[in-house]
């Protein structure tokens, strides 16, 4: 199905959890994978590089087609997504986690979740 897009997974911060989910994932649909944890520590950023200057590079240079990230800071995958939107490099962003905002991949598992167990998304008709 994602025979031609690579994801690159990027955390910054820990989480086995999410990051083994989106891996998997993404291999399932047939996407070619780039995953880097604990960014934070084994990368450029540790040496000072700007969070959306480490996206360009997954993109321009890993050829990312999509960046999945996961940051302890309120906002940066808002930031990221901006960045590649002002660059025009056509890639998306997924935010698996931005400091203590919501987690808004953990939504699609409940939504997956609420639709297997009821067959149904609305709401209303769970409780009826």
């Amino acid at each position: 199905m994602l025979e031609m897009i690579t994801v690159a997974i990027v955390f910054y911060q820990q989480s086995s959890r999410t990051y083994g989910s989106f891996v998997s994932a993404a291999q399932l649909l047939g996407a070619n994978v780039i995953a880097v944890h604990d960014m934070a520590h084994y990368s450029s950023a540790a040496k000072g590089e700007r969070l959306t200057d480490s996206a360009m590079t997954a993109v321009k240079s890993w050829g990312a087609h999509v960046v999945v990230q996961r940051n302890p800071e309120n906002g940066s995958s808002h930031r990221v997504a901006s960045k590649l939107d002002e660059m025009d490099t056509g890639a998306l962003t997924i935010n698996a986690g931005a400091g203590t905002e919501e987690h808004p991949t953990q939504a699609l598992a409940d939504a997956y979740t609420i639709f297997k167990e009821f067959g149904n998304l609305a709401i209303w008709t769970i409780y009826e």
